[in-house]
């Protein structure tokens, strides 16, 4: 695996690997194994924002939830902007990073990644859980 990736190719990555886990859904411990096998060589920090996703999830789910619309719920994201959501959550709280560069770069992978126009309801929802 390349390891001269940028801060966002190794968001993005993250990104994909929660996004596969909330499809697969193995046990946590399943899960940190194999994460730790793949992105061992990548960036160790990142290991510790995946393990604090699958150990926090609920916690997570319950924080975004208050920032959702009344109307929805999380589980009517879609599973990209879960991800991504998740992703930007747990690299917040883990590795301190400014909340600035957290939704800018949540944005860019919305943007890329899920239906264009939800960048507006992810950049809302992370302002308000930041």
């Amino acid at each position: 695996m390349k390891t001269n990736l940028t801060q966002w190719q190794k968001r993005v990555l993250l990104v994909k690997y929660i996004y596969s886990q909330l499809i697969k859904n193995d046990t946590p411990s399943v899960a940190k194994q194999e994460f730790a096998n793949y992105f061992y060589d990548i960036d160790a920090n990142f290991i510790k924002v995946f393990e604090y996703f699958l150990d926090h999830k609920n916690l997570i789910i319950n924080e975004i939830s208050k920032s959702i619309l009344p109307n929805w719920s999380f589980d009517r994201l879609s599973l990209v902007d879960q991800a991504i959501l998740f992703e930007s959550y747990s690299e917040f709280k883990t590795l301190k990073v400014d909340k600035i560069i957290i939704i800018d770069q949540a944005i860019i992978t919305v943007k890329k990644y899920s239906v264009y126009e939800n960048y507006k309801y992810i950049n809302a929802i992370l302002e308000k859980v930041l």
